[in-house]
C-alpha cells in the first residue's frame, strides 16, 4: 500500500492539493491500494500515516516544496523512519538542496524524485515500445515480449543530475533560471531489465547510424512550447552491456514515479539521459542537442 502525503502549505494563500498528487492517485485507481493524507485538513497527519503503515502501507510519497512543507516533511520523515525502519520514503517536488545533509544522508529519506513535468498516465497493458529510424527492422514490443524474448540483466548504478553541486558554480557566477542544487542530487539503485544492445541487435542499425534517441511519454513543461521529454546517446555507448531498459528497481517492480512501465538506465551519463516512461527509441545520424525536441520520432 502507498500513502501519499501533502504537507500543510503556506497560510498566506489558500492551501491546495498538488495536481500531480491527485493525478497519481487517479492512475493508481483499481491498480494499487493507496491513501492520500492532506496536512492542510488533517492536523494529526503523523498519527494518520502511522496507522496506515501499521495496517500494511510500505511506501510514503511526500510532496515537498520550500517553506512550511519542507519544515513539516523533515521531522515527520525522521519520526516515521524511527518507528518503521522498513518504510520506503520518497520526496518529490522542488526544495532547497542545501538541506541534502538532513535529507538524503539522514537515513530516513530513500529517494528524491526529479522530473521535468507531471507524471504521465501509462497503461502497462496497452503500452508498446517502438524502435525505429535508421534500422533494417522496426520493432514494436510489449513489456511481456521484452521480458520473454531477451536475457534479463542487472546493474547497480548511481544516477546524478547534471546540476549536482550547481550551487558552488552559482557562488562564482549566476546561472539564471536554474535551481541551486547542492551535492545531493544523486541516487543509487539496482536496476533489472534487458540490455539496450540486445534490442538494437534485433533491429539492426544501418551503417550511417551514429546515435540513439529516447522519447518518454511525459510532457516537458519547461520547454517552450511544451514537448515530450527525450535525449540521446552515441550508438557506441548504447551498445555497451551496462545500458539497460529496466522494469524493476531494487528487486521490486519499477515505481510509477521512477518511470514505469519502462525506463532507460545509462550509467556514466547525466541522469537526464536515463529517460523515464520510455515510449520510443529512434536510431539517428546526429545527437539530440536539447532535452526536449519535437523532431524526435
Amino acid at each position: 500500500m502507498l500513502v501519499m502525503y501533502n504537507p500543510p502549505s503556506s497560510a498566506r494563500r489558500k492551501p491546495v492539493m498538488p495536481l500531480s498528487l491527485l493525478a497519481l492517485g487517479a492512475l493508481l485507481e483499481d491498480r494499487h491500494e493507496y491513501a492520500i493524507v492532506d496536512g492542510n485538513l488533517d492536523r494529526n497527519a503523523l498519527e494518520t500515516i502511522d496507522r496506515h503503515v501499521r495496517d500494511g502501507a510500505d511506501t510514503l510519497a511526500i510532496t515537498v516544496m520550500p517553506g512550511p512543507q519542507l519544515a513539516d516533511a523533515v521531522p515527520l520523515s525522521r519520526e516515521l523512519k524511527a518507528r518503521h525502519p522498513d518504510l520506503r520514503i520518497i520526496w518529490g517536488g522542488y526544495f532547497p538542496t542545501q538541506h541534502w545533509d538532513v535529507c538524503l544522508k539522514s537515513g530516513y529519506v530513500d529517494y528524491v524524485v526529479r522530473g521535468h513535468g507531471e507524471v504521465p498516465e501509462v497503461d502497462p497493458a496497452a503500452w508498446r515500445l517502438r524502435v525505429h529510424g535508421l534500422v533494417e527492422r522496426e520493432l514494436e514490443l510489449s513489456l511481456s515480449t521484452l521480458r520473454e524474448a531477451f536475457r534479463e540483466r542487472e546493474v547497480t548504478a548511481t544516477l546524478q543530475c547534471a546540476g549536482n553541486r550547481r550551487a558552488g558554480l552559482m557562488a562564482i557566477r549566476d546561472i539564471p533560471g536554474e535551481a541551486p542544487w547542492g551535492p545531493g542530487a544523486t541516487g543509487t539503485a539496482t536496476w533489472t531489465g534487458v540490455a539496450l544492445a540486445d534490442v538494437l541487435a534485433l533491429a539492426r542499425p544501418l551503417r550511417e547510424a551514429g546515435h540513439v534517441g529516447f522519447a518518454g511519454t511525459d510532457l516537458c513543461s519547461e520547454a517552450k512550447p511544451a514537448q515530450r521529454f527525450g535525449g540521446s546517446i552515441p550508438l557506441d555507448k548504447a551498445c555497451r552491456p551496462e545500458v539497460l531498459l529496466v522494469w524493476a528497481m531494487n528487486g521490486e517492480p519499477l515505481p510509477l514515479v521512477h518511470g514505469a512501465p519502462l525506463r532507460v538506465i545509462v550509467p556514466g551519463y547525466i541522469g537526464a539521459r536515463s529517460v523515464k516512461w520510455l515510449a520510443r527509441i529512434e536510431v539517428r545520424i546526429a545527437s539530440i542537442d536539447r532535452a526536449a525536441e519535437p523532431s524526435l520520432g
